[in-house]
């Protein structure tokens, strides 16, 4: 038994799905920032809240220079890029690099955050199938929350020896 279906009913049915396709975008969930500065996730226009957007790109664009720099905004901050290889040293480095890497989907990029020490061969395969499943997912942002009582620190000068 086939499956085809005759011409006309295969373009009614792109014409159907061509017509689905903007009311779905619109659809989608929006991040936005009310009066207060709350973020409130919506279906509807930010404004219909009296809230303001917040574009996904603002947190999850990564820079064109170089792969690590931090973003303006919440996700980075300038003069605070960790050395290559070095571990994020503040929260917002930390979420910057997060960012970056759920932005691209990479999950060799998001394992490379992850705390290894001590974890076996066989233990280390699912946590990165883990987190090749995370980076899979689409993600609005992360940004980092900090308390008015623990203000973000500036890392500390390692010391020259």
């Amino acid at each position: 038994m086939s499956c085809r279906l005759p011409p006309l009913p295969r373009l009614a049915l792109a014409a159907l799905a061509a017509a689905a396709a903007p009311a779905l975008a619109q659809d989608s969930i929006k991040r936005c920032v009310d009066p207060a500065g709350r973020s409130v996730f919506t279906d509807r226009r930010c404004s219909e809240l009296g809230a303001v957007p917040t574009a996904p790109e603002e947190f999850l664009a990564p820079t064109p220079s170089t792969p690590d720099a931090p973003a303006d905004g919440p996700a980075g901050g300038a003069g605070q890029t960790p050395p290559p290889g070095g571990c994020p040293r503040t929260p917002s480095q930390l979420a910057g690099r997060l960012n970056r890497a759920l932005a691209t989907r990479d999950g060799n990029r998001l394992s490379s955050l992850y705390d290894w020490v001590g974890v076996s061969g066989r233990a280390a395969a699912r946590v990165l199938d883990r987190l090749e499943r995370i980076a899979a997912r689409p993600v609005l942002g992360i940004v980092p929350v900090l308390s008015a009582a623990e203000p973000e620190r500036e890392p500390v000068p390692e010391l020259a020896g």
